[in-house]
């Protein structure tokens, strides 16, 4: 009895090891990925403590994935002193105090110290951070993404740098089939036009939002002039005008962002367009039509697919109920 015990412990130990074996390889497995400088970056297989120093695009896009990450960039309130993720809805479930996921926030400028501290095997960094390349490589593979404003270029790089393709390319899908689905039915008439636009301590700040101009474009919408000239001055962006340049906003569709924490809330919206522009509802006639579309940035404005999928609910909703109310040169219900 007691040889046989020995064999049977013998075994389970050489079976314990070779699964050990077999799980150090794994994890030691790698890839190699092409960055947006072009660099041939090795970075793990499976990644498992990654740190992202981009929250609005790569932290997001990792939520939505559902990829766990250690850490990530975030801001803080300047009201309660605590960090928060912005532009993370909490449909994910994931944020600084949720009990999902719960990442460890580092201050932007980030702290090259601390991210060392938390040994992690891959970092994801915006092009803007590239000066810090030989810092970041030196704690773990960094890949550098591109921000830019279109959700597919941005998450397919992101999924790409994970390991996350196949979840990609069939959330992708499901996007493009609701989308095809809702344009037989909300019928926009040809050349309806739309805009972005914030009110600013300087001035009205005309922006691109990742997924609201994709999903804009994408349900046949198309930009107003001013909305235009941030792509054909080729701008970062946005562009910023005088207060005076408010009719310039008027478009079929008008959407104005605001935060539900920090700077850039409602309330400093309304104010300040209260304090410049004295009835500026008036002056405007997409406010006076009731064409003009508040909406929280937290839950639109990343790209990626949730944002995706929320903001084509709320461009959905504002076009059948123009169709059938008759305003906007939309038919009304017979």
């Amino acid at each position: 009895m007691f040889v046989r015990r020995k064999g049977v412990t013998m075994r389970c130990l050489v079976t314990l090891v070779l699964l050990c074996l077999g799980s150090a390889g794994m994890a030691f497995e790698t890839r190699v990925v092409t960055d947006h400088f072009d660099r041939q970056v090795e970075v793990p297989a499976d990644p498992q403590r990654i740190v992202s120093l981009d929250v609005i695009g790569a932290t997001a896009i990792l939520a939505d994935l559902r990829v766990p990450f250690i850490a990530s960039v975030a801001s803080l309130d300047t009201d309660t002193s605590e960090y928060y993720l912005p532009a993370m809805s909490a449909s994910y479930g994931m944020t600084l105090k949720g009990d999902n996921i719960t990442p460890i926030p580092i201050a932007n400028p980030f702290d090259i110290e601390l991210i060392a501290s938390l040994d992690p095997d891959l970092i994801l960094a915006t092009a803007r951070t590239y000066e810090q390349v030989d810092l970041l490589g030196a704690v773990a593979p960094t890949v550098f993404l591109n921000e830019t404003p279109h959700p597919w270029e941005y998450q397919e790089a992101v999924a790409n740098a994970v390991n996350q393709m196949e979840a990609f390319e069939r959330r992708k899908q499901d996007y493009e089939d609701r989308v095809a689905k809702i344009k037989r039915y909300i019928d926009l008439p040809e050349g309806a036009t739309y805009t972005i636009f914030e009110a600013t301590e300087q001035g009205l700040l005309v922006r691109e939002l990742f997924g609201v101009n994709h999903v804009a474009e994408d349900l046949g919408l198309v930009r107003n002039p001013s909305m235009q000239q941030i792509e054909d001055d080729n701008l970062f962006w946005v562009q910023l005008l005088s207060w005076e340049q408010l009719p310039e906003m008027e478009a079929d569709f008008v959407f104005v962002p605001f935060t539900d924490q920090g700077w850039s809330n409602l309330e400093d919206q309304l104010r300040l367009l209260d304090a410049n522009i004295p009835n500026w509802c008036n002056f405007l006639p997409a406010c006076k039509e009731g064409r003009m579309i508040f909406f929280s940035r937290e839950t639109t404005a990343s790209p990626t697919f949730l944002h995706l999928h929320d903001t084509l609910s709320l461009i959905t909703n504002e076009a059948v109920n123009r169709r059938f109310t008759g305003r906007n040169g939309l038919p009304g219900r017979e």
